[in-house]
């Protein structure tokens, strides 16, 4: 099995965390993995621990793979056939969504350097 890039334990989605495969969980550390080949990192390069970013993609991706797993869906893709499962599954596919174009190979090597704050210019306010 290859690194995990969450913490299994402390999972809290009542549904489905009881639910998660080492399967899903192989998926998720692969997934992350592919990312960061796309983006010219290394498996090896990558920080641990992670950042939370990297982190919760990882977590959120699991859990998808998870509900997909489990979800009956047999309609036409309303929420009115949808089931728990199906539910939860889009839940997350836009969390994976948005989350994946937030991570840069920088987060993933650990060179994310924080970006300071730039307020608009103050003026010294003098009495009269």
């Amino acid at each position: 099995m290859s690194r995990v890039y969450f913490d299994v334990g402390s999972v809290d989605d009542e549904l489905l965390k009881d639910s998660l495969t080492p399967e899903a969980i192989e998926k998720s550390s692969r997934y992350i993995e592919d990312l960061a080949y796309g983006l010219g990192v290394e498996v090896r390069d990558i920080v641990d621990p992670v950042p939370f970013k990297v982190s919760e993609l990882a977590e959120d991706y699991a859990l998808m793979e998870t509900a997909k797993k489990k979800s009956m869906m047999n309609s036409n893709g309303t929420t009115e056939g949808a089931d728990a499962y199906e539910l939860k599954r889009r839940v997350y596919a836009r969390e994976v969504s948005e989350l994946e174009g937030q991570i840069t190979a920088d987060m993933l090597e650990g060179t994310d350097s924080v970006k300071r704050r730039t307020f608009p210019g103050s003026v010294p306010i003098y009495r009269c």
